[in-house]
């Protein structure tokens, strides 16, 4: 077996995910972002709201977007509570122009499949957030995770 250095391998793997090509001479367009989660099926974001103080966070404390159909829609702040078995919902925001019935619809079981994942048994919506009253309730008419 062929042993490679740490800078070798990241390069062998950037590669294997297409990212040995030039970038855009034109610069990074919604195109070329679409390209990628396409081609890697993921989005990463590298922020983190932990250093602002709580009474400055307009969204919470770790928001995470919710991808839907290559638009991110919403941001939720979530906590897994594993002693109550739940998944937390601290906040959840709607994006601008979204299509809001659908938008809770398809987050609501995104959020049942996390909960299921992460071995909780409910999904609870606090207050706090633009459609959070109508993520609730369509997590409570929808049942509890199977």
């Amino acid at each position: 077996m062929r042993k490679f250095l740490p800078e070798q391998a990241r390069r062998i793997a950037l590669a294997a995910q297409g990212f040995d090509r030039p970038r855009p001479k034109t610069g990074v367009d919604i195109r070329h972002i679409r390209r990628i989660i396409r081609q890697l099926g993921l989005l990463q974001l590298d922020f983190v709201n932990v250093l602002v103080p709580a009474h400055k966070r307009k969204q919470g404390y770790y928001v995470l977007p919710f991808l839907l159909y290559e638009r991110i829609v919403a941001r939720v702040d979530l906590k897994a509570e594993r002693e109550a078995k739940q998944l937390l919902v601290l906040a959840a925001h709607g994006e601008a122009g979204i299509d809001e019935s659908r938008t809770v619809e398809h987050l609501a079981g995104e959020l049942r499949s996390l909960a299921d994942w992460l071995g909780l048994e409910r999904v609870k919506v606090s207050p706090r957030g633009s459609f959070a009253r109508r993520q609730a309730d369509c997590i409570d008419s929808c049942g509890s995770i199977s």
